[in-house]
């Protein structure tokens, strides 16, 4: 079901479709064949998480507990997310930058520092070497990228 929502033009609305009526795609999704990055993208997911954490929430990176959370709490939370991601753009960055940005897990022994000031200039003041760490390898090599 991941890999056909992943593949889909219109993600979530084929993550609503194929909710709602789960019972008619049963047949074709068994007998989908799983690409493999897929699969091991699932299963690094499930080796972080732990047993008994396959019911989970993440947005942005970000796990919410879908038993705690209820709908205003959510509504809220999408707030922080969107406004933040507004933020980077207003400094330049594209939406798709900005959301990787922010979904980029950390490492789990860090010694990154940055700071992220909620002031009118919009700063983002990194004190690490972003040019030369090998943490920031996979990060774009500007800010158009």
């Amino acid at each position: 079901a991941a890999q056909k929502i992943m593949k889909a033009n219109d993600p979530l609305k084929a993550l609503q479709d194929i909710s709602q009526n789960f019972i008619t795609y049963v047949a074709s999704l068994t007998k989908l064949k799983v690409n493999p990055s897929v699969k091991s993208h699932l299963q690094d997911n499930k080796r972080k998480l732990g047993e008994g954490m396959e019911n989970i929430v993440m947005i942005n990176g970000r796990t919410i507990d879908p038993i705690k959370i209820n709908a205003f709490e959510l509504v809220d939370i999408l707030h922080s997310e969107l406004s933040k991601v507004e933020e980077l753009k207003s400094i330049g960055l594209s939406n798709k930058i900005a959301v990787d940005y922010l979904s980029t897990p950390l490492p789990e022994k860090t010694n990154i520092r940055f700071n992220i000031h909620s002031n009118d200039n919009h700063v983002i003041m990194f004190l690490n070497d972003l040019e030369n760490d090998n943490m920031y390898s996979r990060w774009p090599k500007s800010c158009s990228d």
